[in-house]
């Protein structure tokens, strides 16, 4: 439960920590952040595929495909803190009825 707690509580400094420092940026440069996680991810398709396309035969693609597999493999089943949050959120049981 205390694991909980400080992880919110991290995920909250962080998020409070980029909104003063989105403060330092232009008004009109705000809206532009958004495309900052699709330009990660365009970029890691685009390297995938310049490896796929080169081959990939190398021993280092031949790593990165096995240590690919093997994360996959281990995200099939939540998380222990997945499953924790989870269950911490979810009721188990209908809330206690009021008197009254």
């Amino acid at each position: 439960m205390l694991g909980q707690y400080l992880g919110f509580a991290a995920i909250l400094a962080v998020a409070v920590a980029a909104a003063f420092g989105a403060t330092f940026l232009p008004e009109a440069a705000i809206p532009y952040l958004g495309l900052l996680p699709l330009a990660l991810g365009l970029k890691a398709a685009w390297q995938a595929w310049k490896d796929h396309r080169d081959g990939g035969d190398d021993e280092v693609a031949h790593q990165r495909r096995r240590a690919g597999r093997a994360r996959w493999r281990s995200q099939r089943s939540p998380s222990p803190t997945a499953a924790t949050t989870s269950a911490s959120t979810c009721p188990s049981s209908p809330p206690p009825a009021s008197a009254g």
